[in-house]
């Protein structure tokens, strides 16, 4: 692979990422709000198994993220 590009995808694959576990933040303070202000259990539950599976994922992209940078960083040592 191109070495621009794949230096261009690994940045944007970690800016992606980046944003999603801002979006979980997100998520969160939501589940916070309407925790506070609401009476309705069945929606924060839903937020809150929504929240869940998102955690989930990401912690499975980032890993397999980091795995891949280490494997690119290995294969860019053995050149």
């Amino acid at each position: 692979m191109n070495e621009q590009l794949e230096h261009d995808l690994i940045c944007n694959t970690g800016t992606a990422i980046n944003r999603l576990k801002l979006e979980v933040k997100n998520l969160n303070e939501m589940i916070l709000s309407y925790q506070t202000y609401t009476n309705n259990d069945f929606f924060v539950t839903q937020l809150k198994n929504l929240k869940q599976r998102m955690l989930t994922e990401l912690k499975s992209i980032d890993k397999n993220f980091n795995e891949y940078v280490d494997y690119s960083e290995l294969l860019k040592t053995q050149k």
